[in-house]
């Protein structure tokens, strides 16, 4: 389980036992359903949350993180691969989704270990011409202060340069999951734990049925849960595993920020202060570091990750003591790279989120921007490259699209202001 895991004091929520009418059903109480849910409120609608398991039990709740304008397959390739109006409404949206949090920590008092930090990429050993091209598309993408440095600060990674990345976070997943549930419930929404979605169909409204037979009549449907979601999954996307583990480490031995590398499998390295179960109310410092990715159809024996990890972290952080801490989770990786938001073309009045991929808790603030305005009717400068039915030769047309629309929204916002 995660450090985190048991360490924030979450509100009790009722399974779902009798029929309900809501404006909005969102089924998953992970990150992208409780952020969803929290801007809809804001926005004068309350909504029904239904979640499986307890509220953020889920692959949010196995998270390690940390959030970030740094996208996994790179600005480089998501450039040639989409070209750059969709490389820079990436970039926009991440920086959006990082402000959002932030803000709505601030604004509904919720205390989660949120704290900015420097990001960065290491390089590979013969990797300094890759940096020189990634910084300069990260730059072209609208993120000029990214920035390449000789070698990585401190000693793990030895002399690789690297890429900085200013202004990224970390967060206690746990913690910020528990606030945005206290803050939902003060703002009237609804949430139910232990409640099994079976069904979702109908339109105007559309039936959600739960396993006990109780049911929720909504006139819009967010579908935030990856039991649901199978037929929204476009071919071509890959499940992946993903490996996770915390040892303790001397306080102020690991610096304070993140940092991923260009190996394959990748990994990746924060830190973490607090109260940890075994030891709740010890506050130590942990190493966390992830990655070791393998497709779902190939893994096999999850020790053997676990242990590669454990290796790689010793050879750069031999401080790090006995690992107290092991997880996995899941991943689906879209076959453009590209997440998967908005309106579901096969259903009426449904909306999904999916393949959020290995920047999860970024991509699920993101979700919540591009569905909330969806489910009111709104126009979202986003929309158009993340929409579910997107053919991928078309991503490039539907970036331009977005990024006119952005430049509108931007022009009218600002006449309002003036």
């Amino acid at each position: 389980m995660p450090p985190w895991e048991g360490a924030a004091a979450a509100p009790s929520h009722p399974p779902l036992r009798e029929d309900a009418r809501a404006a909005v059903c969102i089924v998953g109480g992970g990150l992208t359903g409780l952020l969803t849910a929290l801007l809809l409120a804001r926005n004068g609608t309350r909504a029904v949350v239904l979640e499986q398991g307890g509220v953020g039990s889920g692959a949010s709740g196995r998270s390690t993180g940390h959030l970030t304008t740094a996208p996994e397959l790179g600005y480089a390739a998501l450039e040639r691969r989409h070209g750059p109006y969709a490389s820079r409404l990436v970039a926009e949206s991440q920086s959006a989704a990082l402000e959002l949090l932030a803000g709505l920590c601030a604004n509904h008092g919720i205390g989660c270990d949120l704290e900015p930090v420097d990001g960065f990429v290491v390089g590979r050993d013969a990797g300094e011409r890759e940096l020189d091209v990634e910084a300069a598309a990260a730059r072209r993408a609208g993120l000029i202060e990214v920035e390449r440095l000789a070698r990585v600060p401190g000693d793990a990674f030895g002399t690789r340069a690297c890429l900085r990345y200013p202004r990224q976070a970390q967060v206690n997943p746990a913690r910020l999951m528990a606030g945005l549930s206290h803050a939902l419930e003060r703002l009237g929404a609804r949430l139910h734990a232990r409640t099994r979605v079976v069904d979702v169909s109908g339109a105007g409204p559309v039936v959600v049925r739960s396993s006990s037979g109780a049911r929720v009549l909504a006139d819009r449907v967010v579908l935030a849960a990856p039991g649901l979601l199978e037929d929204a999954v476009r071919p071509g996307a890959a499940r992946h595993r993903t490996y996770a583990l915390a040892a303790p480490v001397p306080n102020r031995s690991v610096p304070r920020a993140v940092y991923w590398d260009s190996e394959r499998p990748y990994h990746y390295v924060r830190s973490f202060v607090g109260g940890c179960a075994p030891w709740p109310g010890e506050p130590r410092e942990y190493i966390v570091v992830g990655g070791e990715d393998q497709p779902v159809s190939r893994a096999a024996d999850p020790e053997e990750r676990w242990s590669r990890l454990e290796s790689w972290m010793r050879e750069r952080f031999p401080m790090a003591q006995l690992v107290t801490h092991r997880w996995h989770g899941e991943i689906l990786e879209p076959a453009d790279s590209l997440p998967m938001i908005g309106r579901d073309p096969r259903r009426p009045g449904v909306f999904v989120a999916t393949g959020l991929s290995g920047n999860g808790m970024t991509h699920a603030a993101v979700a919540a921007m591009v569905l909330c305005d969806g489910v009111l009717g709104r126009p979202n400068p986003w929309a158009p490259l993340f929409d579910p039915s997107r053919p991928r030769s078309r991503a490039a047309a539907l970036a331009r699209l977005g990024l006119g629309m952005a430049r509108r929204i931007f022009a009218m916002k600002r006449f309002r202001e003036a």
